[in-house]
């Protein structure tokens, strides 16, 4: 008997139940590698995931440093790589024409305010058209901008940039009540997600 029970110890289970943890086996063995293929898939994913601007952003101006390179060029240099169309930015901003002091040169400036938390300002077009312009509205895109949030940026059109030039007595919104001289906007702007 007791070589009987040792030969039944030897031989295993019954065959039904050989069976049935064969299959489990299989199922498991299946189980496991699926999980191991989803890993895999989820790993390879991640690795080949486009970056976020912000990373993408930073590993080029640590390049750029590296390099060499100031850091204002670094900065303009991996804006123009890295940034994207910002959708509905918060921004506010003061515009008018003025003449300058020294050479009677007429131009139109401004500043931009950013407002939108979480994203820097590296690009925006302004357009200004005046009420005695005859429909002619002038525009200039300003690249390299570096206008953080809860900060300021400036810009000034002139010419080439700025075609009609008003009168000087037609310059100031304030010296002509009730009349709008001019209306002025911003727009395509472009910038980088900080994440923040």
């Amino acid at each position: 008997m007791e070589s009987g029970e040792r030969g039944q110890a030897v031989s295993g289970p019954p065959s039904r139940m050989r069976s049935a943890l064969t299959v489990a086996g299989r199922v498991a063995g299946v189980a496991l590698g699926a999980c191991a293929l989803i890993l895999a898939l989820a790993l390879i994913t991640v690795a080949t995931a486009p970056r976020g601007a912000r990373t993408a952003f930073h590993d080029c101006a640590e390049r750029a440093r590296a390099d060499g390179l100031a850091l204002e060029a670094a900065r303009g240099l991996c804006s123009d790589r890295t940034q994207r169309s910002l959708e509905n930015p918060a921004i506010d901003g003061t515009a008018g024409y003025r003449t300058h002091a020294f050479d009677d040169q007429v131009e139109f400036g401004g500043t931009i305010e950013n407002l939108t938390p979480g994203k820097i300002i590296t690009s925006a077009t302004v357009r200004v058209a005046h009420a005695d312009g005859g429909g002619v509205e002038d525009a200039k895109t300003f690249d390299h901008l570096w206008i953080e949030p809860r900060a300021k940026g400036s810009f000034r059109l002139s010419p080439p940039d700025l075609t009609f030039i008003p009168r000087g007595d037609r310059l100031d919104q304030s010296a002509v009540p009730g009349e709008t001289l001019f209306r002025w906007r911003i727009d395509a702007i472009k910038g980088i997600d900080t994440g923040y």
